[in-house]
């Protein structure tokens, strides 16, 4: 005898595949950005990855240890990183530089990045691949339909490199959602982390709220015990 499919007519719920689902663990991020330095060879002695390694990883520590987008990356001067204070300041002004979010934000510089960029150095006029002026622009289309402008791209390097360190799935918005995905697990405040994220909070907290519950708070709720009364 046949029934009815007692599934009909459900609404299931939606499978996420987008890129924000992804992000490095503290081990993978550790790892890329320590290695980025170190030549790559395959079995018979090849370099995977022969590329500048410095820039490489100065991209690689904007997204891992600041959140900085793609664009916020190429566009970066040297007049944003201050050393001295342990700040990054992300401006906003129109026919220098507008971010995504169209407002100026400040984030915390760490000891690590610090560090790097002692190495490194301030370079003008921009920080990555300070040759490449955007005379002639290369022009990029979104997804959205959106045209944006950039001087340069390391996206192709960024690829060759993860690749070749077996994680071909991490991109730019990888790095920058890492960023935001580790804070959150060190139980930093949703809206600080927001704040240096430079997203709405609407925004941040439809993709991030899954990792707002912090663990003190919950191992307090289910450690409490009710003293028993005497009959």
């Amino acid at each position: 005898m046949m029934i009815a499919n007692p599934a009909e007519g459900i609404q299931m719920d939606r499978v996420h595949t987008n890129v924000r689902e992804r992000w490095c663990s503290y081990e993978q991020r550790d790892k890329l950005c320590a290695e980025v330095l170190q030549p790559i060879h395959d079995d018979k002695g090849k370099e995977l990855w022969p590329g500048n390694r410095m820039d490489l990883a100065f991209a690689l520590y904007c997204g891992f240890h600041a959140g900085m987008r793609r664009g916020e990356v190429i566009a970066a001067r040297p007049g944003w990183f201050h050393l001295h204070t342990r700040q990054i300041h992300i401006p906003c002004k129109p026919g220098e530089f507008v971010p995504k979010g169209k407002r100026a934000r400040t984030i915390p510089l760490t000891d690590e990045f610090a560090a790097f960029l002692g190495d490194y150095g301030l370079r003008e006029p921009f920080m990555l691949h300070p040759e490449k002026l955007p005379k002639e622009p290369k022009q990029l289309k979104s997804g959205r339909g959106k045209t944006t402008y950039l001087r340069y791209d390391y996206e192709l390097p960024l690829s060759k490199y993860v690749t070749a360190q077996g994680l071909p799935w991490v991109t730019s918005h990888v790095l920058r959602h890492t960023y935001a995905t580790l804070a959150l697990h060190a139980e930093i405040d949703p809206w600080q982390v927001c704040g240096w994220f430079g997203d709405r909070w609407q925004t941040f907290e439809k993709h991030y709220a899954h990792h707002f519950p912090r663990k003190g708070a919950v191992e307090k709720a289910f450690s409490h015990r009710q003293t028993p009364t005497a009959a």
